[in-house]
């Protein structure tokens, strides 16, 4: 495997094991919610201290509170239990990993990336960033011009 890692050209260290390059971690935050000041804290004072660690924290914006479908009168509370209807909302982070995925890509900093996520709007991305594959006869994959057996 340490050989067909070698000749996708694919940055492995003298062990033959694939080399560490680096991790980004992006964390979206309410600063207004004293549940997320531990994982702000985390993030900066923890996970920074680790070498080639970048951390990207994106604060949540306020969200208006839902409204009434038929009078389109908001509703800042729930009518039943009374709870909070307030909500916050991710802001720029699927654009923020998009863009450094590209930026990386573009630069040549990354030769394997993995991307952790249950959102759909990262597939298009994923795709676009992709090498092309090309099944040679004998059933072996082509990724730009190696060849790599599945």
């Amino acid at each position: 495997m340490a050989e067909q890692a070698g000749a996708c050209g694919l940055d492995l260290d003298e062990r033959r094991r694939l080399r560490y390059g680096g991790l980004h971690i992006y964390v979206s935050h309410n600063r207004a919610a004293l549940k997320d000041d531990g994982l702000r804290k985390w993030a900066r004072n923890v996970l920074t201290r680790f070498d080639g660690v970048e951390v990207v924290l994106k604060e949540r914006r306020h969200k208006d509170p839902p409204s009434c479908p038929a009078c389109w009168t908001p509703v800042a509370t729930c009518p039943a239990c009374k709870a909070s209807m307030h909500r916050s909302a991710e802001k720029g982070m699927d654009t923020a990993i998009v863009t450094d995925m590209i930026r990386l890509a573009w630069e040549g900093r990354w030769d394997l990336a993995v991307l952790v996520s249950g959102d759909g709007d990262f597939v298009r991305a994923v795709e676009a960033l992709k090498p092309p594959l090309h099944e040679d006869a004998d059933g072996l994959l082509r990724i730009d011009g190696t060849r790599v057996e599945t």
